[in-house]
């Protein structure tokens, strides 16, 4: 019968196409550390991506009907990759960047470790713990432009 087809399709597609996918990344000028959790499981191993690649496959799962958000911490390499993110699709957050609690010790600190706590803490925060992730104002392309012009050329009005 035609009428549960549906139903059953979905049944089947569960495991399949997951429904959410949060990914918790670490990004770098030529390289993304993704941390990715399906659903409710257990995430992934953390992965480097080219950052190009990756946009591509977030853009492929939010066409296939998945949910995605992610987060990455603000640094040196501003906002492009955020703007990149929700023009694919996905609900990016941009947080102030701030220790990570899964660090072993002070000094171990990894791509893959800070992929890991990030996915973590947005998970928290889409559960309702507005304290897991401080969010960013993100700024548009011309006040980035303009800060970072300021900071190349020194700010002249403060004098």
């Amino acid at each position: 019968m035609k009428t549960n087809e549906h139903s059953q399709a979905n049944d089947g597609e569960a495991k399949a196409k997951p429904e959410v996918i949060k990914l918790g990344l670490d990004l770098h000028a030529r390289q993304v550390t993704e941390c990715r959790q399906l659903d409710g499981s257990t995430p992934k191993p953390a992965q480097q991506w080219d950052p190009w690649k990756l946009l591509d496959k977030v853009e492929e799962w939010v066409k296939a009907g998945s949910k995605v958000y992610s987060c990455y911490e603000a640094g040196p390499c501003g906002y492009w990759y955020h703007r990149e993110l929700t023009k694919r699709g996905a609900v990016n957050y941009v947080v102030a960047p701030r220790p990570l609690q899964n660090q072993r010790s002070k000094h171990q600190k990894t791509d893959r470790l800070d992929a890991r706590a990030l996915l973590e803490n947005l998970e928290s925060y889409l559960r309702g713990n507005r304290d897991a992730m401080s969010i960013v104002a993100v700024p548009s392309p011309s006040q980035e432009l303009k800060r970072w012009a300021e900071e190349l050329g020194g700010n002249k009005s403060g004098g």
